[in-house]
Parts: structure tokens; C-alpha cells; sequence
């Protein structure tokens, strides 16, 4: 993408995604992103020198909950659909040697 032009090769990108665009498909692609590049140049000219960043876009402060255990799960009725088990934990075919 160049400075100047804010041109994107729309038919590389979608060679690139292994996906086919027609011509009006393309053409529509190109002016929707040109519209995102100007609204993020015209963001860019906003002085932002003296703002300080978010920490959350709300202003009340998160409430946390103590991190207890609130419920028993069944373990049998949670593994009962594993093709296997043992001693508790789903086995699974060895992958690497």
C-alpha cells in the first residue's frame, strides 16, 4: 500500500486467500477499504498529546468475584462420551514418539 494512493491490490489479496472475485466484487472491495484508510487518516489528525489511554471503556471499576469453587462437577457423567479414560483424564492416541 502506498501513502499516496491508498491502493490495495484487491485481486493479489483474494489470490492470496484462494478465493475468486468478480470484477464489481473487486471494484466494491477497493472503495470500502479506501473508506476505512480515510477514516482512520482523518483519526490520525486528532491530537491526542494529553489524553491518557483506557484502561476500560467503562468508568466504574470492575467488580471481581473471590475465586471459589461453586460447583461439583461429575466427572463420570462428563467423561461417559470419551472413546477412553484413565484414572480420570481422557486418553488420547500418542502423537509424538
Amino acid at each position: 500500500m502506498t501513502n499516496k494512493t491508498n491502493h490495495i491490490d484487491i485481486a493479489h489479496l483474494a489470490n492470496l486467500a484462494k478465493v475468486e472475485i468478480d470484477e464489481a466484487t473487486e471494484l466494491k472491495l477497493q472503495d470500502d477499504i479506501n473508506s476505512v484508510v480515510k477514516m482512520i487518516s482523518k483519526m490520525m489528525e486528532v491530537d491526542t498529546t494529553d489524553t491518557l489511554p483506557l484502561k476500560s471503556p467503562l468508568d466504574s471499576p470492575q467488580r471481581l468475584r473471590p475465586d471459589e469453587v461453586s460447583e461439583n462437577p461429575n466427572q463420570g457423567l462428563l467423561q461417559r462420551g470419551a472413546p477412553e479414560t484413565k484414572g480420570g483424564f481422557f486418553t488420547v492416541p500418542r502423537v509424538i514418539e
